[in-house]
């Protein structure tokens, strides 16, 4: 009996000691670290999360936090995570993954918007805009104060911003029509061409330009490159 009893006074001990080392209850925030928050700014970021300095750390507030930063039009990503720094305090990380701007979108309404690589619109684009603008798409929102091109604009803007700088410089305009584009170039020209696979459509574009150079066809205004195996010419208004 003396020998159980002994046991057991051993383990309570530590069990005591332990609650003395570690602590009971939530533990405290004691600092917030927020990396990644660029063009958004972190005050920003600090504010959605709630988290503050001196409150206790809960997997709710946590959940909250997350949910409220995803609701921002301009962030892609968040992990969130705690690291104890003293026996009852822990520092908060926040991690934001930024979306990156790959062009400018105009809708059918005209506003023009930055776009991301997934085609969610970020902030307005305003002021005199020197970059190529992807006109004539249509948004829908998807989320709370977040808004995404149609599936053809994010098509669209994978096959057109993902082009070669040099070929891009080609062109002064670029509007979806359907689930084609209309390329306006700086020589004044027009082109009517398939959104899939944009690239090779270029290609075939320019060997059917260089051929009606070479028969001495000139003085036409658009080419219709929609239908695989078909050419249509138009010339001042006519086909």
């Amino acid at each position: 009996m003396r020998g159980k009893f002994l046991l057991v006074a051993v383990v309570g001990a530590i069990i005591a000691t332990g609650g003395v080392l570690f602590g009971t209850g939530s533990p405290i925030i004691e600092g917030i670290a927020i990396e990644g928050g660029g063009r958004i700014g972190t005050a920003e970021i600090q504010a959605l999360s709630g988290f503050h300095v001196g409150q206790p750390w809960s997997a709710t507030q946590q959940k909250s936090a997350m949910q409220a930063i995803l609701g921002l039009s301009g962030v892609k990503d968040i992990s969130i995570s705690k690291r104890r720094v003293s026996l009852r305090g822990v520092r908060v990380r926040l991690e934001v993954n930024e979306r990156e701007p790959i062009g400018i979108v105009a809708l059918t309404d005209h506003t023009k918007f930055w776009v991301d690589e997934d085609g969610i619109l970020l902030k307005p684009a305003d002021g005199e805009l020197y970059s190529l603008i992807l006109s004539g798409v249509d948004a829908k929102e998807i989320s709370v104060g977040v808004r995404a091109l149609s599936s053809v604009g994010r098509e669209a803007i994978h096959e057109f911003f993902g082009l070669p700088g040099e070929i891009l410089s080609r062109f002064q305009a670029a509007s979806v029509v359907g689930d084609a584009l209309e390329l306006t170039a700086r020589e004044g020209w027009k082109a009517l061409v398939p959104v899939a696979g944009l690239k090779r459509q270029l290609e075939r574009l320019d060997v059917i330009r260089q051929k009606l150079q070479d028969e001495g066809v000139s003085a036409w205004t658009l080419l219709d490159l929609r239908f695989e195996g078909e050419v249509t010419l138009r010339r001042y208004g006519h086909t």
